[in-house]
């Protein structure tokens, strides 16, 4: 599995949380095939609610800085 921390078309570092998310995104794709054997890993509303459930767990004892 790649994931990247720039922006394809400027090259840009993406937000910590931008890139938390898409590994954690991509994390499920790879567990619904790998750990569930599915063919296909769809974009349903319950593929986005393990994926987000996953990153508030996470994100959980994070603290704000501003």
């Amino acid at each position: 599995m790649t994931v990247w921390m720039r922006t394809a078309k400027h090259r840009r570092v993406v937000a910590f949380r931008t890139f938390l998310r898409t590994l954690l995104h991509e994390l499920c794709h790879h567990l619904d095939y790998e750990l569930f054997g599915l063919e296909e890993t769809f974009h349903t509303e319950g593929f986005y609610k393990r994926e987000s459930s996953l990153f508030h767990q996470l994100m959980r004892n994070q603290v704000k800085t501003s």
